[in-house]
């Protein structure tokens, strides 16, 4: 996906965890899916956006969106399976997951952002721009929601949604 913000493009790649195919329950349907190497996965993505064969042209920025842990210490050391990933050429940024750790910093250079877990904290990464619109840097960030939920305004389509799968359950 990219999506066009602030006059830039923003390439978003989907990662799945590589253990998915052992971290999840066993069915007919999971069976039938393929799970790639995330790290060659990555790299076969951003080839086709620095190409140019999205129908969007060519992102200036490009974001994995993971399902791949992280973990971070009291000292900022981020460590976790997303290690990799931080070593191919062209990604610019990674949202982390499934280790449900507030993540915010950098590892071998490459910003990461993992948002807690169930909705309590917000995964950012902040796109800096020079002058002329050129990207400049990526920062990662976290906000936490939980800490502020009573300042929350709700979405008043999402509470529909919640009321219509409230009454089907």
């Amino acid at each position: 996906l990219i999506i066009e913000k602030g006059g830039i493009k923003v390439a978003l790649i989907g990662l799945a965890h590589p253990d998915t195919s052992t971290l999840v329950k066993a069915d007919e349907e999971v069976a039938k899916l393929e799970f790639a190497d995330p790290v060659e996965a990555a790299k076969k993505w951003i080839e086709f956006l620095k190409a140019g064969k999205a129908e969007e042209g060519v992102p200036d920025v490009i974001i994995a969106l993971t399902h791949i842990d992280s973990k971070q210490e009291k000292d900022g050391t981020i460590t976790g399976k997303v290690e990799p990933l931080t070593h191919v050429e062209g990604l610019d940024g990674i949202i982390s997951a499934h280790s449900h750790q507030t993540v915010y910093g950098k590892l071998n250079g490459m910003p990461i952002a993992q948002g807690y877990y169930n909705g309590r904290g917000l995964a950012i990464l902040s796109i800096q721009l020079d002058k002329d619109n050129k990207v400049i840097g990526i920062e990662p960030r976290f906000d936490d929601l939980a800490a502020k939920v009573n300042d929350l305004v709700a979405d008043e389509e999402a509470l529909k949604d919640l009321e219509v799968f409230e009454e089907e359950a």
